[in-house]
Parts: C-alpha cells; structure tokens; sequence
C-alpha cells in the first residue's frame, strides 16, 4: 500500500491516456490521429523527464540522423499499433506531421505530438477495430464517421481489446450507453484518488447509516458540480482542483486517525465541500470529449451512473475485506487507524507533488 505514494499520479483526473481520433470518410479512408510525446518514445527516455530537453536534442540533429529516428519511430509504432476491418489487419501509413521541433516553438509548447495512419477501408467492410499495445496509456477513442455523422466514444485500458465500431449506417454498437462504461472506468480502474477517497469514508467507521449519509452527500455535491461544469455554468483549473482533491484523501484519512467514532455535522461538510471539488475533477472528462455536442444531458446522466456503480464497486469490495473482522477494537486497531494513516500520508505527498508539478 505504501508504494502507492511513492509514484504519485500528477493528475489522476486528466489521466494519462492517450487521445485518439479514428475517422473514416465518404470515400472508405479512414485516418486514426494519435497525441502522445513521440519526442520522449523517439529518443527512448522516460516521457516524464524533461521535455524540453528532448526536443532540443531533436533540434540539434542533422538531417540524415532525423530521418533515421523517423524511421525508427515508424518500425516501433507499426509493431504495437492494429487497425483491423472485419477482424482483419489493414495496410496504413504512418506519418508525423509537425514532428521536428523548430527554435521559436521551444518553451512554448509540447513537441511531436501528433502520429498520423492512413489507409483504406475495403468495400465489403462491416466493422472498424482500433488496437494499440500495453505499452501506450489508455486509449481515449474518439470515432467519426463522416459518411454518417455518427460518431461514437470509448476509453480502452492499456492493452485491452476497444470496441468493434460499426461501418453500416444505423448500427451503432455502443451509443450513448458507453458513458456509463467510461463513467466506471474513470473510478475503477483508472480514478484512484477517487477509490482512495471513497475508502477513506467507508474507514470512517461501521455504522452503516453514517456511511450512507457520507456516500449520499458525496454524491449529491460532486453529481452536481459534475453538471454544472458540463454545461459550462462552473470552471476552475485543474491545477486548482487536483491538489485540493489530493488534500481531500489526506484530511479525511487524518480525522479517520483521530476520531474514535461517529459522523459530526464538521464532517458531513467536509464530506460535501470536497465532493464538489470531486465532481470537476469528473467533469474534465466529458469536457474533452466531441461526442457530448448535442447530447450532455444524456451523456452526463450515464457517466455519473458509471461513476455511481464504480463508488459502488470499492464499497462493496472494501465491505467483504473487512468482514474477518468482526471485533470493533481489533478493527480500528488493525484496519482502520493503519489504513487510515496510509491515506493520509497519500493525500499529502500526492498534494505537495501536485502543487509542484
């Protein structure tokens, strides 16, 4: 549990993910536009360690060491990333455009960000299948069919299969109903300060009652910032929020330490405030995504029920965990004053680290 706090998450809200835009057009082309840091996968270092740095060195290379570089990129990326029609891999050409760095750019923004593959759909083609490996982040699909105007969203986990997307008009396959899976996903696996929050009140005690009016009010206050940032009505930076929503872990685990027993009314405000700090780190989600234009209110309903059904599954899960013990000092004394403790030095060290990044 300790090394949870060892690597802290920057911002577990805006994920690392790696956005991905798949379009096929009228004429049976499709185009997938991936953003990911090709500087730091071209010269093989770690994304995390300075950007900068590695795009000057891209900078300083001459022509011939580029293109090698180029080429070696497109050997690597044409290993571990698929697209499939009908269950079958298709020929794509890989591009970069914008990759080599220029003098004026340094300081201003994140370089080589884009990959670019092409290729064509074959005319009996059914259905569209993206894959990329376990060695990219979680895969943010955006598809857009510009024959149909359909467009469809999904988030696939590192590695994992994305949904098949249907090509014939009319047959979406998952619809507005995929935001209740990517609601989930953003708690389980992926929001893990949101599970560690939402443990931190289940470790506030066993009363069963006081549990529910923590979850119900947590609910209730990031349900409605989650709304009212969708729709454009709140906004605060993450770089506001996700240090706050660190902090949230810390001190609810702290007073989990402290108190013996029992929810104040102190308590149930905490609860409430950093719900709400909880629900805009929800909402950055839906705001990155095109498919919400023209159905928010839809969109967002299914999300927070994906979100409600991930909160869900920690609780449950956290309440099979600790039914071995079944003697209340033992409990506190083994499970919930260490566990807590835990959560509080996580929250912090996330906290301090958010703040400096």
């Amino acid at each position: 549990m300790f090394s949870l706090f060892a690597s802290p998450p920057s911002f577990a809200h805006t994920f690392e993910r790696t956005a991905t835009t798949l379009r096929v057009d009228a004429a049976r082309n499709f185009e997938a536009t991936l953003r990911l840091d090709l500087d730091a996968l071209a010269l093989g270092v770690d994304p995390s360690i300075d950007p900068e740095q590695a795009a000057k060195t891209l900078l300083a290379m001459n022509d011939a060491d580029f293109q090698a570089v180029e080429e070696g990129l497109r050997r690597v990326l044409s290993r571990r990333l698929r697209v499939r029609v009908d269950g079958k891999p298709v020929d794509f050409e890989i591009s970069f455009p914008h990759f080599r760095p220029r003098p004026e750019r340094l300081g201003v923004e994140v370089f080589g960000l884009e990959v670019r593959l092409a290729g064509g759909v074959p005319a009996e083609g059914k259905e569209i299948h993206f894959f990329a490996s376990r060695a990219f982040p979680a895969i943010e699909l955006t598809f857009a069919d510009e024959g149909t105007g359909r467009n469809e969203f999904h988030i696939c986990l590192p590695g994992e299969e994305c949904p098949r997307i249907k090509l014939t008009a009319g047959e979406a396959n998952a619809g507005r109903w995929s935001f209740v899976v990517i609601g989930f996903k953003h708690i389980v696996p992926l929001g893990v300060d949101h599970i560690l929050f939402v443990l931190a009140l289940f470790l506030g005690g066993r009363d069963m009652k006081a549990l529910l009016i923590q979850t119900g009010v947590f609910t209730l206050a990031h349900s409605a910032t989650l709304a009212l940032s969708t729709f454009a009505v709140v906004s605060l930076s993450p770089r506001i929020v996700e240090p706050l929503i660190a902090l949230s872990i810390g001190i609810v685990g702290l007073e989990n330490f402290l108190r013996s027993s029992g929810v104040s009314r102190a308590r149930i405000a905490v609860v409430f405030f950093f719900g709400l700090l909880h629900g805009l780190g929800f909402a950055g989600i839906l705001a990155e995504t095109p498919l919400v234009e023209g159905q928010r209110l839809a969109a967002l309903l299914l999300f927070n029920l994906g979100v409600e059904l991930g909160q869900v599954t920690v609780l449950a899960v956290a309440f099979l965990l600790s039914l071995p013990f079944k003697d209340p000092n033992q409990y506190r004394r083994l499970v919930q004053r260490p566990m807590s403790l835990v959560l509080t030095v996580t929250g912090l060290v996330w906290a301090v680290s958010r703040v400096a990044s």
